[in-house]
């Protein structure tokens, strides 16, 4: 009971954006681990997730350090053999807290070992072991140039169709990643084909595929702009919309990534 307290906590203060709630519940979780079982090791993840999350938003380098040494422990704990999930998700973990870490300070090293972190992640398991698990190790590497647009594809396929939170974040990755090719090569008949597709099934998308779709075309109307040096109208509006149904439906890094792009304009 005061494990489901506390994750019902964690989740009312997530969706309400409710920084001090949210380590409050960590708190709680921390409170209710009893032993070494399953559910106490999952209790551990999920409260080291929350001081890593709190630490992001508080741009807090002691919480992002807790919550770093907190995986280390359970990755040091999770053998591959007998708990592979669980290890990868602390190492998928870890490797957010160095980005994170690298982000606030800067630090190039932390960047490059937050890489080698989710590679190792990647490797614990199939896309066939635990596919949901595998497409958000994929997510969490997007953030590499280096990663094959293959990979994200793949990830995408995995979950289309299921109105998934997982599926709509790497639809949008997916997207990114396929105009930020097409326009470092000058492409501009691949990004009029891509924003083809795009209008083609936005009357049939699910609200968050939807919101992926907005911010995919939004990427699309800023490439060309960089490229032809063509207006880009109603981008205000389209990621306004794409940010608000996001956030509606709780998934912040959908309408975090809208409301970047959207301050990027009006810089």
């Amino acid at each position: 009971m005061a494990a489901i307290h506390a994750r019902l906590k964690a989740r009312t203060a997530r969706l309400a954006g409710d920084v001090d709630s949210l380590a409050e519940a960590g708190g709680l979780m921390e409170a209710a681990v009893q032993g070494d079982t399953a559910e106490d090791l999952e209790l551990r993840m999920d409260q080291a997730a929350l001081a890593l999350e709190t630490g992001v938003v508080r741009r807090e380098v002691r919480l992002l350090d807790q919550a770093g040494r907190s995986l280390g422990a359970l990755v040091e704990t999770a053998s591959p053999d007998h708990r592979p999930l669980t290890r990868a998700r602390a190492l998928a973990l870890c490797g957010a807290g160095l980005s994170a870490l690298a982000a606030v300070a800067g630090h190039q090293g932390a960047r490059a070992q937050a890489r080698s972190l989710f590679d190792a992640a990647a490797e614990q398991f199939t896309p066939d072991h635990s596919p949901l698990d595998w497409v958000a190790i994929q997510i969490l590497r997007a953030g590499d140039e280096a990663q094959p647009l293959m990979l994200l594809a793949q990830a995408e396929s995995l979950t289309q169709g299921r109105d998934l939170v997982l599926g709509a974040a790497v639809r949008e990755r997916r997207i990114t990643r396929e105009v930020a090719l097409a326009e470092a090569v000058g492409d501009l008949a691949g990004m009029i084909t891509l924003e083809t597709r795009l209008r083609a099934r936005m009357p049939d998308a699910t609200p968050l595929d939807w919101s992926a779709d907005q911010i995919g075309m939004a990427e699309i109307l800023l490439a060309r702009q960089r490229l032809t040096g063509s207006a880009a109208g109603g981008l205000g509006l389209m990621l306004g919309e794409a940010a608000t149904t996001a956030r509606e439906r709780g998934v912040d890094v959908l309408a975090e990534r809208a409301e970047a792009l959207l301050s990027s304009v009006r810089a």
